[in-house]
């Protein structure tokens, strides 16, 4: 099923419930084949929970180190990739 995505015209407050919204039939879809594969519903929400928190505190890690290489602040390890 495709997803509608934001409105452009309409409160932003309203922007979180309007996605959650839009995911929830998604959302069903996964925790049924999740409970198809063996899993209870209860460790699909939990690994879903983690899963979304990891995605969360990579993209905040990857947010700051962003600005510290923009505002060139050392902050660290710098890796390169190898010169060829």
């Amino acid at each position: 099923m495709a997803l509608k995505g934001p409105h452009r015209t309409g409160c932003p407050e309203d922007r979180l419930l309007r996605c959650e919204e839009d995911l929830e039939a998604e959302f069903h879809e996964l925790l049924r084949r999740a409970a198809l594969a063996g899993w209870s519903e209860s460790e699909a929400c939990t690994a879903i929970a983690s899963l979304a928190d990891h995605r969360i505190l990579a993209a905040d890690a990857n947010n700051r180190m962003m600005s510290e290489i923009a505002s060139r602040r050392p902050s660290g390890i710098v890796i390169r990739a190898p010169r060829r």
